[in-house]
């Protein structure tokens, strides 16, 4: 998904904050964040775009043997013997539930800026492009890090759209969407999304 291709108040938004905070030239904000790397910690919108598309594509599912004995409860009280099954946990399913997430099939950055008393906010636990608990990714943290100063530094430089060839039919599409991911170990856009990018 070209998510601020398709979402130019995003965009905007997110480019305002990163002059607010790195300064009205692009081209310094590498040497900016250099010298005063806490910056990072103000792109609070920043933040919540990544989280908001890291919910639309999450970048991994992960796997959980079942054991005899072992049972899980789906959502309507069901209890499910896991015995010797591979339990697949769908990450981009969970991510667009409606039931965990209101106006799922939206991007809201601000779902991630509100406070618990807001419809929006998310439900625990229902965010995990990492995963949770033990299998938890060990290196978020940095990922998360990285991705902001990445998009601090180019977000204002660069416009990417999509360049796909042939006519948007539904064989595709996927929810909407022409740069669906696809499982080649881990997600990938399918046809390695061609894009189109501009110098700003």
């Amino acid at each position: 998904m070209s998510s601020t291709s398709k979402h130019p108040d995003v965009l905007k938004k997110l480019r305002e904050e990163h002059n607010q905070v790195l300064g009205s030239d692009p081209a310094a904000a590498a040497e900016k964040l250099t010298k005063n790397p806490h910056l990072v910690n103000n792109l609070h919108y920043t933040l919540a775009v990544i989280k908001e598309v890291l919910r639309f594509f999450p970048p991994a599912g992960t796997t959980r043997a079942g054991k005899p004995g072992v049972s899980v409860t789906d959502d309507q009280s069901n209890s499910c013997p896991t015995d010797d099954a591979m339990l697949w946990i769908l990450h981009v399913e969970m991510h667009h539930n409606a039931k965990s997430w209101v106006r799922s099939e939206e991007l809201l950055p601000k779902r991630w800026l509100v406070g618990h008393e807001h419809e929006l906010y998310p439900v625990p636990g229902a965010w995990r492009p990492f995963e949770l608990g033990p299998r938890s990714c060990i290196g978020q943290a940095m990922v998360i890090v990285d991705l902001k100063l990445i998009m601090g530094c180019l977000a204002r430089r660069l416009d990417v759209r999509p360049a796909y060839e042939g006519e948007e039919d539904e064989k595709r599409m996927y929810r909407g969407e022409r740069a669906f991911q696809v499982e080649v170990g881990a997600a990938h856009p399918v046809e390695g999304y061609p894009c189109q990018i501009t110098v700003v």
